[in-house]
């Protein structure tokens, strides 16, 4: 085919400007002298842009219906795939991150907590959170279930952000390690870099305002330093990608430690306030310490 024909040229274009979705895709078979697709309003045809279209074009598709073209998703649209449903495809045809993300997870073995573990942990909440809590690791209920934070931890979490506001439904949360610890020890280094990566893609997918990062564990692995928990809790810290992290008490040290209660309720003031929430009517003493 001469590859200076107008016709051809216009069509390179529009698919180009399309993102090469199909919807204006056609096969090097078509007849030039069928009924063609209009252009898009607002968008010029090469021959109206002043002559052939650039030499940098995406290929052309196998016609409507034939296999899928291999120009690169928009932005716009990777957004979009990022929230999808789970189980669903992105606009391009290929697998949803979010659900491909999860099932590497369901088959990591990266470390020697796949030898032991009953159940992957990978996190539970909606795609698009305003906050994303974050704690150490699965427990035993949470291997036993595969969900995050169910066991009493779990339920003084629910707890927690109840009293600001916000059910569990509302956040999105999950741990740095996603497979429980032989007898719930804390985590080794090793074992969070090899599970890291799966909470730095989940943070980037899910582009939470806010993380809460429950306990010296998360708080270490987020903020990259070596400092306890008790002298960086209630300190909203910036990432250098513009990420803010508040680290705070883990419901467990709060179970095992009442008396911290009162400063992990100026924690969540403080998640409520960056968030611009309405606080409920103060929890009266009894119920904080319930």
């Amino acid at each position: 085919m001469d590859t200076n024909d107008p016709v051809r040229e216009a069509r390179l274009l529009v698919e180009w400007l399309r993102g090469a979705a199909g919807r204006y895709a056609w096969s090097d078979e078509t007849d030039a002298s069928a009924p063609r697709a209009p252009t898009p309003a607002g968008r010029p045809t090469a021959a109206g842009a002043g002559g052939a279209a650039g030499t940098t074009r995406a290929p052309v598709g196998a016609g409507i219906g034939g296999a899928a073209p291999t120009a690169p998703v928009p932005a716009a649209a990777a957004e979009r795939d990022a929230a999808a449903p789970p189980g669903a495809t992105t606009p391009s045809g290929g697998p949803d991150p979010f659900d491909a993300l999860r099932a590497d997870a369901d088959q990591c073995r990266r470390c020697r907590l796949c030898e032991t573990r009953s159940t992957v942990v990978f996190g539970e909440g909606p795609r698009r959170p305003r906050l994303l809590v974050v704690g150490e690791a699965p427990g035993a209920d949470e291997d036993a279930t595969g969900r995050p934070f169910v066991g009493k931890a779990g339920q003084l979490l629910t707890k927690m952000l109840a009293a600001i506001g916000l059910a569990r439904e509302d956040v999105y949360i999950a741990n740095v390690l996603k497979c429980r610890p032989p007898d719930n020890r804390p985590p080794e280094p090793d074992e969070v870099a090899a599970c890291r990566p799966f909470l730095d893609e989940q943070i980037r997918l899910l582009d939470p305002e806010l993380v809460l990062a429950l306990g010296n564990p998360a708080a270490k692995a987020l903020l990259g330093t070596d400092r306890g928990i008790t002298s960086i809790r209630g300190q909203l810290r910036t990432l250098a990608d513009g990420r803010r992290v508040l680290p705070s008490f883990h419901p467990s040290y709060l179970l095992r430690t009442p008396e911290a209660k009162r400063e992990s309720w100026l924690d969540l003031q403080l998640v409520a306030r960056t968030l611009g929430l309405s606080l409920p009517s103060r929890p009266s003493a009894d119920e904080r310490d319930e």
